[in-house]
């Protein structure tokens, strides 16, 4: 029944912990993002912090598609895309 799913699921159990990273990486550039809404000193410094963690994400991002098939990257990017 769930044979269709498990052929979604990526071969390289190495993606899981990119997906962990990648969720480190949300957290962290969503804890900036909150701390420049509110106005703490250092408005530069959230900024950069903010792009910093984007630009992880986005090498994250690319890591996690290379490491999948070509079935399966549509959905791996799809899963990564439901964490931001």
């Amino acid at each position: 029944m769930l044979e269709w799913f498990q052929k979604l699921m990526p071969r390289d159990e190495g993606v899981f912990d990119l997906f962990e990273q990648h969720a480190r990486t949300i957290d962290a550039g969503s804890r900036a993002l909150r701390s420049l809404l509110d106005g703490r000193d250092g408005v530069l410094g959230f900024g950069e912090e903010i792009k910093r963690q984007e630009n992880k994400a986005d090498v994250i991002t690319q890591d996690t598609c290379s490491m999948t098939m070509p079935v399966t990257r549509f959905a791996t990017s799809s899963m990564i895309i439901l964490t931001r």
